[in-house]
């Protein structure tokens, strides 16, 4: 519905959620609709939450073999992508879900490659079971290569259409600069290195400075004293 945790991650991955103006009078999380107001609505991509009792396998089941949701964009190109339940609710994690979900929208929708800092290729499902080949986030966002199995039935042969090829592109962290980058580097720390070196010596070179003032002044005061003692 319009508010709540998930129209949050939602809008800060760059989507925009087709039921943002359900729910705006109760400031509904969640709410029902039909399936027909679905398909008018007919979404270029599907979020699945997945939680131990509510599986986003049963919910691609249904969505594969439901007359009206078979015929949507997203369930035609497989557009489909799984986020953990325990990632969806307000928390720290929502940050990272919200930055690989926006990654994994575009590689579904645009075909554009997913970072390898960010995202992995595995055939081991969420219950630790060999499944079918999949790409995962840090945050536990999920893109299907393939559709995996569910209740003994093949989704990949079930839903229409096919899978959007994933590929996952080298990224280089930034501390594996080149060997000119890390020389630039170890210039510029020995730059400010000796900037830093400078600064001491000009700040000792001024409290010396001070100090000599100061013990002339307190040793010509001692002076006028004893004259005028003499005196």
């Amino acid at each position: 519905a319009c508010c709540g945790s998930i129209q949050t991650i939602v809008e800060k991955a760059g989507a925009k959620h087709i039921f943002d103006d359900q729910g705006v009078e109760g400031v509904k999380t969640w709410d029902s609709v039909s399936w027909d107001t679905i398909a008018e609505r007919d979404p270029d991509l599907i979020v699945l939450v997945d939680a131990s009792w509510d599986m986003a396998d049963e919910k691609i089941f249904h969505l594969c073999s439901n007359e009206h949701t078979r015929k949507l964009r997203a369930v035609q190109n497989r557009a489909f992508l799984v986020v953990p339940f325990s990632a969806s609710t307000l928390g720290v994690r929502i940050g990272a879900l919200a930055y690989n979900l926006a990654e994994a929208m575009s590689a579904l929708i645009r075909g554009e490659a997913l970072p390898s800092l960010q995202f992995s290729v595995t055939s081991i499902t969420a219950d630790g079971s060999i499944g079918s080949s999949q790409a995962v986030g840090k945050s536990g966002v999920r893109a299907f290569e393939k559709l995996p199995m569910w209740n003994g039935t093949d989704l990949d042969e079930l839903c229409p259409g096919s899978s959007t090829p994933i590929e996952i592109r080298d990224d280089i962290p930034l501390a594996a600069l080149s060997e000119s980058d890390s020389g630039g580097g170890n210039s510029l720390a020995l730059g400010l290195g000796l900037g830093g070196l400078a600064l001491v010596f000009l700040g000792l070179a001024i409290f010396y400075v001070q100090k000599s003032q100061q013990m002339e002044k307190e040793l010509n005061n001692l002076k006028m004293k004893e004259g005028a003692t003499d005196a």
